[in-house]
């Protein structure tokens, strides 16, 4: 079968298709059919060969985050199964293959299985916003009860995740938003400033 993906060969440049053949599967990875991919602000700063930490060798295939469906899984996986709905944080690190494509091999290891309450697009989009949110009040803000969280934009991608965060370590969070998205925040649990 081929795999078609999409690359860019230089800074700035065009992204192009491309098709090759898959891969054939390592130990402890599925191959996983790409329903949506996230692309975050690093996808951009690569693409336009800006800061020197971001610089990867190109050409390059861009994509970090995926959800998809299981389609083959290596005999060594036992958490997943073929027809699995997954998502996860797979592509463009440790020279692996970016999840701008139709398909791609990934560590079992990175990938979630995707409630069904969540659409593939939202799925794709939560590694990189939640580990953002955790990091910071899990990791640096150590977020407990006795505390009162402060997030800015409580509604955006990893604002809404933040507070849900804070709450669920049961922090009194006050989140500011824009006008009309009060509704948003106050449904986690939050109150609401809107500035």
């Amino acid at each position: 079968m081929e795999n078609y993906f999409w690359v860019i060969e230089s800074a700035g440049g065009d992204i192009i298709k491309y098709t090759r053949p898959l891969e054939a599967l390592k130990p402890g990875e599925v191959l996983m059919e790409i329903a949506a991919s996230g692309v975050s602000i690093l996808d951009t700063k690569l693409r336009a060969g800006k800061p020197a930490l971001a610089k990867q060798p190109l050409p390059a295939v861009l994509g970090l985050e995926i959800a998809g469906t299981v389609v083959e899984v290596d005999p060594s996986v036992t958490m997943f199964r073929v027809g699995n709905e997954a998502y996860g944080m797979v592509g463009r690190v440790g020279g692996l293959q970016g999840t701008l494509a139709q398909c791609v091999t990934a560590d079992a290891r990175l990938l979630a299985i995707k409630r069904s309450a969540l659409s593939m697009r939202q799925a794709a989009s939560l590694p990189q916003n939640f580990i953002r949110a955790w990091e910071g009040l899990v990791d640096r803000a150590r977020a407990t009860a006795d505390k009162t969280v402060l997030v800015h934009g409580g509604a955006g991608g990893v604002g809404h995740l933040a507070v849900q965060i804070a709450k669920a370590f049961g922090a009194n969070v006050y989140a500011t938003v824009s006008p009309g998205k009060s509704a948003i925040v106050q449904s986690f649990g939050a109150t609401a400033m809107r500035v």
